[in-house]
């Protein structure tokens, strides 16, 4: 069992939100090389804290966090989902308005998206779709044309987060709206989470803050130690259980 874990996360795509598998449950247990060693990530509540909960006009529809082993080490990320309010368009409408905005912690691990911008040049081209350019004096990437790829920004902060926006929809507002909505300096305070080797094992959660579902709000547990959190409480009535 702990083998067939541990390929049904190494076989995630990298650098995407693997929900569906966080989702099936919310607690998993999963076995690495014990020699591996990097930062850990931080709390999936702190990345939320950077994201708008509420926007003038539009309507929270997704909220949840969570912490998983990515493409080379662990990572936590925060996502929200907004629509207009009230709603404009049929649930099941073409082209409907929606705005998801995330935040992946990459523990600035080698080998992780941190590789992306490891070779940025502003104005550099970045395959056949994409563009490096600088934002607000931050690194980030953008489509070269909007016909094949929709609005969508991918912004590196701090050497180790990446923030994500993506609109849909043609009354999704702009880019550079919803950047400004993002806590970009609160992200830029985090510090660096501890330099550890990695247990045998690790227990990632899912938290859904709107349904009030999933194991905890914290991170990701490393024997009784949360990531960004001090030191875990693993009694029954904590909601967080610790690994073995």
């Amino acid at each position: 069992m702990a083998s067939e874990t541990f390929r049904l996360l190494r076989c995630a795509a990298p650098g995407k939100i693997r929900a569906s598998l966080l989702l099936a449950c919310s607690s998993l247990f999963a076995w690495l090389p014990a020699e591996e060693t990097g930062h850990l990530p931080v709390s999936p509540k702190l990345l939320l804290e950077a994201l708008p909960r509420t926007v003038e006009n539009w309507t929270l529809r997704e909220s949840r966090g969570g912490s998983d082993l990515g493409a080379v080490w662990l990572e936590s990320f925060a996502l929200r989902r907004f629509e207009p309010s009230p709603p404009s368009e049929a649930p099941d409408a073409p082209g409907k308005a929606r705005v998801t905005l995330s935040v992946l912690d990459t523990a600035a691990h080698p080998g992780s998206e941190v590789e992306s911008f490891s070779d940025f040049a502003h104005g550099k081209a970045v395959g056949e779709n994409w563009l490096f350019v600088r934002v607000d004096g931050r690194p980030a990437l953008v489509p070269r044309s909007r016909d094949k790829i929709p609005d969508e920004m991918r912004v590196f902060v701090a050497d180790r987060f990446l923030v994500t926006l993506r609109l849909e929809g043609g009354s999704a507002g702009t880019l550079r709206f919803w950047l400004k909505q993002v806590d970009l300096e609160r992200l830029e305070k985090i510090p660096q989470g501890p330099l550890v080797p990695l247990p045998a094992g690790f227990s990632a959660v899912l938290y859904d803050e709107l349904s009030g579902k999933g194991i905890s709000d914290q991170g990701i547990t490393l024997g009784k130690s949360l990531t960004g959190e001090g030191n875990a409480d693993s009694s029954p009535d904590s909601g967080e259980p610790a690994a073995e």
